[in-house]
């Protein structure tokens, strides 16, 4: 079959890898560049090259296998990291890390703060008491509603669970807030976060996330289109016709919709019912990052420093989180890399070396129906549709849905 795959990130490039062994493939991206949330930067500083990554950039064996398993098959090297955590307000000079006493109580004033160590306590209740959810199969009931059932306190809220949240969504405190409780749950339990112990081992790509993007593009057997966005996709009775920015209109025997659920759903001439049904319960929320090297995002004490720093702000403004990207890819740079989800506009421009913006997937009750029907979204009437919404939103699940993506074709197609 001709095959037309739309979006070159990790499930666009997993299917169409699994798909061109049998079939003439050919991947359209919109940018200049593959890779969809994988990016990594050549920044020249002091000498030197650095691949700084401003995207995808950690994962770890347990809770991401098949992409760790592509990373040997390709034979990619891959070193640890750390995942420290802070929160730090601008307005008052609250700030602390997550990562051991010292930095809980970097700032001196938090040891005669009584809300800091009722939010300690909290910490360690949450990670018994989150479990109890799981039992419940409630799907309806906000992570604000559960909160406040279980009677824990606000500094426990507003500077811990609804920023780590906030910074692993890359969407607002308020947002997070209203996420199925129960799906939460089910994420922090499979990451092994309510626990102290025993925690997953993370790591990174030695060179960047860029080079598993260049690995799997070099045993690509189809043709790669870059920068030509896809402006509309017809269904035709041998098909699909799909309309190119850059050529027009161009037939296909099968479509890859391997973009964002919304950017599909309006792409498509004609969905039925079904496609808009599922793809409407994935809403997104639009970021915007920024690399640089301007320090004073990061918090004023070095014990208060993390490898993910989270600015608190309003509510519903956007999550502004700070990544060392030096701390989190091993880099040994005279001063580090950081990438900032959504500058409030405080940074010294003259040390901003890139910036763009992105959207991510945010979860409400209606997901979960939504997710158990992605089987009815492959080979539906000459189009199938996989990303990392599908999941909890990661590469692994782009990885996921863009193997059963490729599977659901493959045996499709072999039917006599």
């Amino acid at each position: 079959m001709r095959i037309a795959v739309i979006g070159s990130g990790i499930a666009g490039l997993t299917a169409a890898t699994q798909l061109d062994r049998d079939h003439d493939v050919h991947v359209f991206e919109s940018q200049s560049h593959a890779g969809g949330h994988t990016r990594t930067i050549p920044v020249e500083s002091h000498g030197r090259i650095w691949p700084v990554d401003t995207g995808f950039v950690v994962f770890n064996t347990e809770t991401y296998p098949g992409l760790c398993g592509m990373f040997d098959s390709l034979g990619l090297q891959r070193r640890e990291t750390t995942m420290s955590f802070s929160v730090r307000c601008a307005r008052s000079g609250f700030e602390y890390q997550g990562a051991g006493l010292s930095g809980f109580f970097a700032s001196r004033r938090n040891l005669l703060n009584p809300a800091h160590h009722l939010m300690l306590r909290d910490i360690i209740r949450f990670h018994k008491d989150a479990r109890t959810l799981l039992a419940s199969g409630d799907e309806t009931l906000t992570l604000d509603d559960w909160i406040s059932a279980r009677g824990y306190g606000k500094a426990f809220r507003n500077r811990y669970l609804l920023p780590i949240g906030a910074s692993i969504w890359s969407c607002s405190r308020g947002d997070f807030g209203r996420f199925p409780a129960r799906f939460v749950i089910e994420f922090m339990t499979n990451h092994r976060m309510l626990q102290i112990r025993n925690r997953p081992v993370w790591q990174t790509l030695v060179g960047g996330s860029d080079r598993y993007v260049e690995a799997m593009l070099r045993g690509f057997d189809g043709t790669l289109h870059l920068q030509s966005p896809v402006q509309r996709i017809r269904r035709t009775e041998t098909g699909v016709d799909i309309k190119i920015e850059s050529s027009g209109w161009t037939s296909f025997d099968h479509a890859v919709l391997a973009c964002h659920a919304d950017q599909a759903l309006a792409l498509v001439e004609d969905p039925d019912r079904t496609e808009s049904e599922l793809l409407e319960c994935f809403p997104y929320s639009s970021n915007i990052v920024t690399l640089h090297t301007d320090q004073r995002r990061l918090p004023r004490r070095p014990a208060a420093r993390a490898s993910w720093n989270y600015l608190l702000g309003d509510e519903d403004e956007p999550a502004s989180i700070t990544y060392d990207m030096s701390r989190l890819q091993g880099l040994d740079s005279p001063e580090p890399f950081l990438v900032t989800l959504n500058d409030d506009g405080t940074l010294d421009e003259s040390r901003i070396l890139l910036q763009f913006e992105t959207s991510h997937p945010t979860y409400h009750a209606m997901r979960a129906s939504a997710q158990t029907r992605h089987d009815e979204m492959i080979g539906r009437r000459n189009l199938s549709y996989c990303g990392a919404y599908w999941g909890y939103g990661f590469h692994e699940d782009g990885y996921q849905s863009g193997c059963r993506a490729a599977a659901g074709i493959q045996a499709a197609d072999k039917k006599p």
